[in-house]
């Protein structure tokens, strides 16, 4: 019973010693592209990218709160972002989704593009009409490179089952992966190096056909995109303890890596 009680005052001082060392000081921020929690539609993270709600998008109650929610040829944007956007390898996009079958994919995504509006590539996460998980990461050809992409899908899964479940698409280094719910649904490795610098930012949650509609209702919460890559442990933390405590406790470290302080807790 001491040595739990002494865990207990170990971790709650660690936790508290970090909340002003995690990723609210300045260098952390910049690892934050955006952050929605849909209390409303403003922008959490440091850049200011609040998002418009076109045609059938409204927040409000839904389960979790306050939450994003789409109906028909709703879609939820924040676009032509005057700050870079940097992938170097490594970005991570975290989301609650709740939906019923539908005809087109849920489009999750941001974009970069040059000065002049011309795109540069993008990473995103979809759920497929059959309750899948797809993701992509994209850089656009140039006069002096090729196109480069890498895709990856989960097999056998149904996002879509009208219930709450938590996904993110993430990438290290050249591993890139799919999570449902904290666990592990599709890893790739490729050993090619892909990444994008954008001056400009687009971020989306919409219909992946511009003609569709969505049927009944799409619900989305807690929305995050990051430029570094979040390891299992990070996922599993932001999807039991949401973006705020989360954020708090994780400190950043000399390369610029978050790191799995929640993991390590969470292991003892």
């Amino acid at each position: 019973m001491l040595k739990s009680c002494v865990f207990f005052v170990f971790v709650f001082a660690l936790v508290s010693s970090l909340s002003h060392a995690g990723l609210d000081v300045d260098n952390a921020w910049g690892d934050i592209v955006a952050l929605y929690k849909f209390d409303d539609d403003h922008d959490d993270g440091p850049r200011g990218f609040d998002a418009q709600l076109q045609e059938g998008a409204v927040i409000e109650s839904g389960g979790r709160g306050k939450c994003l929610k789409l109906m028909k040829k709703g879609s939820f944007g924040s676009f032509l972002n005057d700050h870079h956007i940097a992938l170097s390898n490594e970005f991570s996009i975290v989301v609650w989704v709740k939906l019923n079958p539908q005809e087109d994919s849920l489009n999750i995504g941001m974009h970069g593009l040059t000065e002049d509006e011309d795109s540069v590539g993008s990473a995103g996460m979809s759920v497929l009409p059959d309750g899948n998980l797809w993701g992509s990461f994209y850089h656009a050809a140039t006069e002096r490179t090729l196109e480069k992409n890498v895709n990856l899908q989960t097999q056998d899964k149904n996002l879509s089952d009208n219930k709450w479940h938590h996904i993110a698409f993430t990438s290290y280094e050249g591993i890139y992966n799919l999570f449902i719910d904290g666990q592990l649904a599709a890893r790739r490795h490729i050993d090619d190096y892909i990444s994008l610098w954008g001056d400009k930012t687009n971020i989306y949650v919409t219909n992946a056909n511009a003609k569709g509609s969505f049927n009944d209702r799409i619900l989305v919460d807690e929305l995050g995109f990051f430029e570094t890559g979040l390891s299992i442990y990070e996922v599993r933390a932001v999807r039991q303890f949401g973006f705020d405590a989360f954020l708090q406790a994780m400190p950043v470290e000399p390369t610029g890596k978050i790191a799995t302080t929640w993991g390590t807790l969470k292991m003892r």
